[in-house]
C-alpha cells in the first residue's frame, strides 16, 4: 500500500510498509539525494515528523520510520531493546539496496543512533545529531525525579502492569491526573496534549516506551575503543532545558574525531508545537548547509 501526499514546497512524501525479519515497518520517504535513515525518538508517529523528514529531504533521500510497536509498525515478538532497532535498520537498508547510508538521531534517538553506529559503522557515511541524548548524566531533571523515574520504569516494565496502566489511562480522571504527574515530573510542555495522547496510545507502544525509558536511565551505549572517524554534524541549543549542553557536547566529542557543531539558541528541547518546514528552515538551516555530501 502506497499513499503519497504533496507538501507545500512540492517535495513529495511517500508512506509505505515493508516486511522485515523483525517487524512490518511503516516509514515515510522524502527527497532524491543520498540515503539518510532518521532514527526515531521516544514517540515516533509519522504525522509528527513529516516536516523534519521533508527538511532533511531537501538534501537527502530521507527515511523516517515508526518504531516497532508505534503507529502502524508491528511490535517485536520479543521485548523491545535498542539492539533490535539497530538490527531493524540493518534489515531496512539491506531491503532498500543501500550499501552505504547516513544516520540521523534527535533527542533520545541519539542513543539508538549510537547503538546503530556501533552495529553498522563500516556502512555509515556520516552521522547527524540534533539535541541528542548521549548519556543519562546529561538529563537535567533533579536527582530525586531521576530516581523516581528510574524506579518507576523498573516497576512498570512488567507486561501485566503495563497492560493495567494502559487500560487505566482510558479513564478520564485517571488519565487527567496521570498527565499532570507526567507533565510535572518530566517537565513536558503545556501545549502538548498529554491527556488525549494517553487515551490513544496502544498497549504495544506503552511496552516500547517503558523499555526505552529504562534503557535511557540505566544503559546508554558503549563508547568505541577509539573515536569514530565518521563525520558527525551536531546541533543543539545552549538553553536546552532537558539535556545539559556542555555534558552532551563533551560526550559527543569523545566519540567523534571529525566533529562539526552549530549552536542553537532555542528556549526548548523540542518545539512545543509541531514545527512547519518554514520553522525548520529558519532555525536549522545552518545545520543543513554544514553537512558535506
Amino acid at each position: 500500500m502506497i499513499n503519497t501526499t504533496t507538501l507545500d514546497t512540492q517535495l513529495e512524501i511517500t508512506y509505505r510498509h515493508i516486511e522485515l525479519p523483525l517487524t512490518s515497518l511503516h516509514y515515510a520517504t522524502v527527497g532524491k539525494g543520498p540515503p539518510l535513515v532518521m532514527v526515531p525518538a521516544t514517540v515516533s508517529h509519522l504525522d509528527r515528523w513529516k516536516a523534519l523528514t521533508q527538511f532533511m529531504g531537501q538534501r537527502f533521500t530521507a527515511h523516517f520510520f515508526e518504531l516497532p510497536g508505534h503507529g502502524q509498525s508491528s511490535a517485536f515478538t520479543e521485548p523491545y531493546n535498542s539492539q533490535l532497532v539497530a538490527e531493524t535498520i540493518e534489515h531496512f537498508v539491506d531491503a532498500m539496496g543501500y550499501e552505504r547510508f547516513s544516520l540521523m538521531g534527535f533527542s533520545f534517538g541519539g542513543i539508538l543512533t549510537m547503538k546503530t553506529l556501533a552495529h553498522l559503522q563500516d556502512r555509515i557515511d556520516r552521522i547527524v545529531l540534533v539535541s541528542p541524548c548521549m548519556t543519562p548524566k546529561a538529563i537535567t531533571l533533579p536527582r530525586l525525579r531521576k530516581k523516581m523515574l528510574r524506579t518507576g520504569m523498573k516497576i512498570l516494565n512488567r507486561p501485566a502492569i503495563v497492560n493495567a496502566v494502559a487500560a487505566a489511562f482510558q479513564n478520564k480522571h485517571i488519565g487527567y491526573n496521570a498527565a499532570r504527574f507526567i507533565r510535572k515530573l518530566g517537565e513536558v510542555e503545556e501545549t502538548i496534549p498529554l491527556e488525549e495522547q494517553l487515551k490513544t496510545i496502544p498497549t504495544s507502544t506503552y511496552h516500547v516506551i517503558t523499555n526505552q525509558m529504562e534503557e535511557i536511565f540505566n544503559i546508554g551505549f558503549e563508547h568505541p575503543a577509539r573515536p569514530y572517524t565518521i563525520p558527525c554534524y551536531f546541533a543543539m541549543s545552549i538553553y536546552d532545558p532537558l539535556l545539559d549542553f556542555d555534558t552532551t557536547v563533551a560526550v559527543a566529542k569523545e566519540n567523534f574525531i571529525n566533529f562539526e557543531m552549530t549552536r542553537l539558541y532555542l528556549p526548548y528541547h523540542q518545539a512545543p508545537e509541531t514545527p512547519s518546514l518554514d520553522d525548520l528552515n529558519r532555525d536549522y538551516d545552518h545545520l543543513l548547509q554544514m553537512i558535506q555530501l
